[in-house]
């Protein structure tokens, strides 16, 4: 919308988006596998700190799709991966662990989605709402190691 792209570019997206969510978890429940929980759960937290900074710099076709791609993919993986975790740290008590995780995962979506309609508002610009991304992305980067 920002860009003047018109709605059926913005449904491409999505729909790209999309089928990135279906191929990110099954990539990032092979990457636990194959380097372990804690790694891959790093990892996708990289990808998607990439994917919310990459159109804070480039604006192109390419870049868009590459950032739709790594933010798709990461954020349904990110999921799994953090269910995943909880289930490595409190054994059999993981479902307590599992309901508190989306309950505060359902008030920081609620949330964030009001901090960014008002942002929107006042600034009129999406780079903004990525920047607030890229901010809250690298900030929980570190919360990888201490998990």
């Amino acid at each position: 919308r920002g860009l003047g792209w018109g709605a059926k570019s913005g449904a491409w997206f999505w729909l790209l988006y999309g089928f990135a969510g279906i191929a990110g978890t099954v990539l990032c429940g092979r990457f636990a596998d194959l380097f372990g929980t804690r790694r891959a759960l790093l990892g996708a937290l990289c990808a998607q700190a990439a994917a919310v900074a990459l159109p804070l710099f480039r604006v192109t076709g390419t870049a868009l799709v590459l950032s739709t791609l790594l933010a798709g993919s990461t954020i349904i993986g990110l999921t799994a991966l953090v269910l995943i975790r909880a289930r490595e740290i409190a054994g059999e008590g993981a479902a307590r662990l599992w309901g508190i995780n989306t309950a505060a995962f359902g008030a920081a979506q609620t949330a964030a989605g009001f901090l960014f309609a008002w942002v929107y508002a006042v600034s009129g610009s999406h780079f903004s709402l990525f920047g607030i991304a890229l901010v809250a992305a690298l900030l929980a980067i570190p919360l990888a190691f201490r998990a």
